[in-house]
């Protein structure tokens, strides 16, 4: 068994070196991200530093819990967001091979605990020796404690991520949807009920941080903090539900990968007869082509599914955060957010394209009626939740005078969102998941490149929209209804001729440039 999985773990990192070797932008990204990683630490032993002057112990558990158990949950939502694990242990890889599926389990764990983020995630835990200092047996206890953390996280991300890739496989865009929102909510369900039994939270907050401790994503970071407040018996506990919250993610693991052994690739869609979808009610042409074909894939799509899945889960999440810590500022920009984050992730849109694109440079399609037909697929699909979001969030904390503010910011981001996506797509090319392959595997290193290409892209749309967003910042601080109005206006008027630039630009640069990026795709595929 031991040989087996040092021959899995030979050839991911052999791989995974190749690919570094002749791809000098994924080295880079790649180091990038170490830094990244780098800086995350050195927060975390700066925030332990400053919970160590803190002379109260409950007083550095309650922040500790709860932004442990938001770095845990990142683990499980992170890879929805950006790509799960690269490919080289896929399990329908695998299938062909007399491997047991226990020792492929093994493999994908020391992969998971032996990069970048494991390692810094650990080492961000391993503050807690600080954070605890003066207590010598729950500084003791850190070092266990962060170990459990890394290990709960790696399973937990691992356990999603091939658990979705068998749910969104499935036939029927609503059932995907639904399915993994349910994923979601299960994971939030302790720290609902938590929330429940210790309402208000500002006037419970002792009791809620012990209930969030006795969850899921709080078990594992909770134990030194017990052991410094002197609760010996509730840190074994919690050493308990770590352990055993560990257990039942790796027997679901074990038997998703049971069931990813014994499947291979994924059920078809047929439209019934005299049903045309989106292309019944599109205008004719080629622009109007492409907007049906990408509201189609938008919700049959599985690796477009997990993205449109974020869409909502973002404002929910901070709005919880805001009615649980009181900080109206995270309700007010949730909307704004998911309005730039959908448009953000496809910032190189294209690459998911197969023979359709093909088929685009083949029949000399004009560059503006592709980038008006992905922009108008686009928001068909953000457009409601994103409102929807906007005028919800403020009423969950009482401010519904600043709905019109917030309204003109997310709309602003969206459109403007969108405008710089349509440029940045008829450039980039970047490595995704084959259609109909796992779509939250991807080539190896290929993740830090496509984050380090979405905060470049974040940046730029950040640069464009920030007239919306000074303007919005004042109306939100001020509450003013004639500043309100104003951003909506503004919001709405700046994100249209941003859009329109960007569709104009995008254009002419895929008019020219369209052979070239094919020939990139290719050369990509064929990796």
């Amino acid at each position: 068994m031991a040989a087996t999985v040092l021959t899995l773990l030979r050839l991911r990192f052999q791989v995974l070196g190749n690919s570094l070797a002749r791809n000098p932008v994924q080295r880079i990204a790649v180091v990038l991200g170490a830094l990244q990683a780098a800086a995350l630490v050195v927060l975390a032993f700066v925030t332990a530093a400053i919970l160590l002057a803190k002379p109260l112990a409950i007083e550095r558990q309650g922040p500790w819990v709860i932004t442990g158990a938001l770095v845990t949950l990142g683990w499980v939502l992170a890879p929805l967001v950006v790509g799960g694990a690269e490919p080289t242990l896929d399990p329908r890889k695998l299938a062909r091979f007399p491997i047991h599926p226990r020792r492929i389990l093994l493999a994908e764990l020391l992969v998971g605990l032996s990069w970048v983020p494991a390692g810094a995630t650990f080492l961000a835990a391993l503050a807690g020796v600080l954070a605890w200092a003066n207590h010598p047996d729950a500084a003791l206890a850190a070092i266990g404690s962060a170990a459990l953390v890394v290990v709960t996280c790696v399973v937990a991300s691992r356990t999603a991520t091939t658990l979705a890739a068998d749910l969104v496989a499935r036939r029927g865009a609503l059932g995907r949807i639904v399915a993994t929102l349910v994923a979601i909510l299960v994971m939030l369900v302790p720290v609902a009920v938590a929330l429940g039994l210790n309402w208000p939270p500002w006037e419970h907050f002792e009791e809620l941080v012990t209930a969030l401790a006795f969850t899921p994503l709080g078990a594992a970071w909770s134990i030194p903090g017990f052991l410094a407040e002197g609760h010996a018996e509730l840190a074994l506990l919690v050493l308990v539900v770590a352990l055993a919250t560990i257990g039942v993610l790796w027997l679901l693991w074990s038997l998703a990968l049971d069931r990813a052994l014994r499947t291979r690739g994924s059920a078809g869609h047929r439209l019934r007869a005299g049903r045309l979808g989106p292309f019944a009610v599109a205008p004719s042409g080629p622009g109007g082509a492409i907007a049906s074909r990408g509201v189609v894939l938008w919700f049959r799509d599985s690796r477009l599914v997990i993205q449109l899945v974020i869409l909502p889960a973002v404002p929910a999440l901070l709005v919880l955060l805001a009615v649980v810590e009181r900080i109206d500022w995270f309700a007010l920009v949730a909307a704004p957010v998911a309005a730039g984050l959908l448009p953000l992730a496809q910032f190189a849109a294209i690459s998911y394209d197969g023979t359709a694109f093909s088929s685009e440079v083949a029949a000399a399609v004009p560059g503006r009626a592709d980038r008006t037909g992905r922009a108008a697929a686009l928001l068909a699909v953000a457009l409601p939740v994103v409102v929807l979001a906007a005028v919800l969030a403020p009423l969950a904390v009482g401010s519904p005078a600043r709905i019109p503010a917030v309204l003109g910011l997310s709309l602003g981001a969206l459109l403007t969102a969108a405008g710089v996506s349509s440029i940045s797509s008829a450039i980039v090319a970047v490595p995704v998941p084959a259609a109909g392959r796992n779509p939250f595997s991807s080539s190896p290193g290929s993740n830090t490149t496509q984050v380090v290409g979405s905060y470049l892209v974040t940046g730029a749309a950040g640069v464009a929209l920030a007239p919306v967003i000074v303007l919005g910042a004042i109306a939100l601080a001020t509450a003013d209804h004639a500043l309100g109005w104003a951003t909506l206006a503004v919001g709405l008027l700046w994100g249209a001729a941003a859009l329109g630039g960007g569709i104009a630009v995008g254009g002419r640069i895929l008019d020219r440039t369209a052979p070239e990026l094919l020939a990139r795709l290719r050369r990509i595929r064929m990796r």
